[in-house]
């Protein structure tokens, strides 16, 4: 596992991260007591919602260049929110901040 999963599941909040757990596991229930990281990295490795992960890059890909991240973050809003939230991009950006400020935060304690 690459440590974007893990940088995502890191700034996610409990309310995501909960949300996120019980909509996937619901629809997997062999995935019951998985982490959250753990869950993002087989998404991102199989391609899951790859049709809205290209959609973010080719509309926000000045936004957020950085590919795993919004690979990871996409994934992760979709399994927390759902496709029927809207605007579905704002919960993405937010999350990407927060992913950004913990790396920020590890790299200034390394």
């Amino acid at each position: 596992m690459n440590n974007m999963p893990l940088l995502v599941q890191y700034a996610m909040t409990i309310d995501e991260k909960a949300a996120f757990l019980k909509r996937f596991v619901d629809q997997n229930p062999n995935w019951n007591g998985a982490h959250v990281a753990d869950i993002l990295d087989n998404l991102n490795n199989t391609d899951a919602n790859l049709t809205a992960v290209e959609f973010m890059y080719a509309a926000h890909e000045k936004d957020v260049p950085e590919k795993d991240l919004l690979r990871t973050a996409t994934n992760a809003c979709i399994g927390a929110y759902g496709w029927t939230y809207s605007p579905l991009w704002n919960k993405i950006v937010d999350l990407v901040t927060r992913v950004r400020i913990v790396m920020m935060t590890a790299g200034a304690n390394q």
